[in-house]
């Protein structure tokens, strides 16, 4: 009977091991077909398009973001959504100052209420940003403050990558190609998120002029449980590792 609990601990624990060494995001949109159907616009002013393989809103006005919303997953704590950029600006591609996409959480999409996170096009530069709107205001931003950092000379695409590690803080990573060099920007948003899931998905945005589409795309929106750390892999195995020694003492 001792030796039938300590197989059955140490396949569980194996199990465990497994799958905390291979969680991570899924791709649950690489906008390869129309999926307009599993999302909301926050705003009714944008149209949901795709270019090849790629999501590229269309329609809006100067000074005008707009988020569009999974209307079949929700962001809660644990886990980690995210976005590739694809043009914001990108080679071959002339820039519009003020272009923006990213990602957005919202509790009330209805009432166009959302936080988002974004890369920015300041002037052939890319910034890292957020902002939180309250259906009629822009708010103080949430995210990194706004910084000129060279303009991308690859085809390799942006990300931003969120992980909610509680009701109410988020970790953020911006990361993009430039050449100089991968840039990386991480940190969190303390005491920011209400209590309860977030719908989420891609935004896009304009703050000068209107003629932005040909800027903003993105592609392959993730959503999954994050990568654990290191730490936590190796608490796992050290205690697969007791169960082993103990049962082998046992079967002496």
């Amino acid at each position: 009977m001792t030796k039938k609990i300590a197989t059955l601990a140490i396949s569980a624990a194996l199990v465990v091991v497994f799958a905390a060494a291979t969680a991570r995001a899924a791709v649950v949109d690489d906008f390869s077909s129309d999926t307009s159907s599993l999302y909301v616009s926050s705003q009714g002013v944008a149209v949901y398009s795709r270019n090849g393989n790629e999501f590229q809103p269309t329609g809006g006005a100067s000074n005008e973001r707009t988020a569009f919303l999974r209307n079949d997953l929700m962001f809660d704590v644990g886990d980690t959504i995210g976005i590739d950029l694809t043009s914001v600006p990108r080679d071959n591609v002339t820039p519009t100052t003020g272009a923006k996409a990213g990602i957005a959480l919202s509790q009330s999409p209805a009432a166009g209420i959302y936080h988002d996170w974004y890369l920015q096009d300041s002037s052939g530069a890319f910034a890292a940003q957020g902002d939180f709107w309250n259906g009629q205001t822009w708010e103080s931003p949430i995210a990194p403050a706004a910084g000129a950092y060279q303009t991308p000379t690859t085809a390799q695409p942006a990300n931003i990558t969120l992980t909610r590690t509680s009701q109410s803080d988020v970790d953020y990573t911006f990361t993009y190609y430039t050449d100089l060099g991968t840039e990386t920007i991480s940190g969190t948003n303390t005491g920011l998120l209400l209590n309860g899931p977030y719908f989420f998905g891609p935004m896009k945005g304009q703050w000068i002029g209107s003629a932005y589409d040909a800027t903003v795309a993105l592609d392959n929106l993730t959503f999954g449980l994050p990568i654990p750390e290191p730490s936590t892999t190796a608490l796992l195995v050290t205690g697969l590792m007791g169960l082993l020694c103990s049962a082998w003492r046992k079967r002496k």
